[in-house]
C-alpha cells in the first residue's frame, strides 16, 4: 500500500535566480554588502560597552566592597559589596555605553560626510581618518561633561581620544 504521499518530486534542477530578486539570491534574507546599518552599529556598540563596562565595573566593586567592610559580619559584607558593585558598576557601563554611542555616531556621520564630499580624493586612503576624528568629537564631548571645561580640556580630551582611536584603527 502506498500510504498516501506518494513519490518525492525531483527539486534539484530549480533555478535559484528566477526565485528572488534579480541578481539572485532569495529576497527573504536580509543581507547588507556593508555591514550593519547605523543604527544596528550604535545599538551592538553601546551594549557591548555598557555590558563590559558594568561587569568589569562591578567586579572592581565587588573587591572594593568587600575589602572596606565596616564590619567582618557576613551581612554587612555583603551589603557593603552589593553597594560597591551597583554603584561602580553602573558608573562604568554607563561612561563606556556613552563614550561607544558617541564615538559610533560621530563615526557614521562622519563617514556619510567625509564620503558625500569626496574627501578621500584628497587624503590617503591608508589613513584612519574617520576613526581619529570620532574619537576627537568623542574625547571633546565627554571632557565638555565635567564641571570645569574649556577650550583647553576639550583638546586634551580630544587629543587623547585621536591618539587612542589612532592606534587602534591603525
Amino acid at each position: 500500500s502506498s500510504g498516501g504521499f506518494g513519490t518525492i518530486p525531483d527539486v534539484g534542477n530549480i533555478d535559484m535566480s528566477k526565485l528572488g530578486k534579480k541578481g539572485g539570491g532569495p529576497d527573504y534574507i536580509p543581507y547588507n554588502a556593508k555591514g550593519r546599518d547605523s543604527f544596528g552599529k550604535i545599538s551592538f556598540n553601546t551594549g557591548v560597552f555598557w555590558l563590559g563596562g558594568f561587569v568589569g565595573g562591578g567586579a572592581y566593586g565587588f573587591a572594593e566592597g568587600w575589602r572596606g567592610a565596616t564590619s567582618s559580619n557576613y551581612k554587612i559584607r555583603m551589603n557593603s559589596v552589593m553597594n560597591a558593585v551597583s554603584k561602580r558598576g553602573s558608573l562604568y557601563g554607563n561612561t563606556l555605553g556613552l563614550v561607544a554611542f558617541l564615538h559610533t555616531f560621530s563615526s557614521g556621520v562622519l563617514e556619510y560626510t567625509l564620503e558625500y564630499a569626496e574627501v578621500d580624493r584628497y587624503v590617503n586612503r591608508n589613513v584612519p581618518l574617520v576613526p581619529a576624528l570620532a574619537g576627537a568629537v568623542t574625547g571633546g564631548l565627554m571632557s565638555m561633561s565635567r564641571k570645569s571645561w574649556g577650550a583647553r580640556s576639550i583638546m586634551i580630551g580630544g587629543g587623547a581620544a585621536v591618539s587612542v582611536a589612532y592606534s587602534y584603527a591603525g
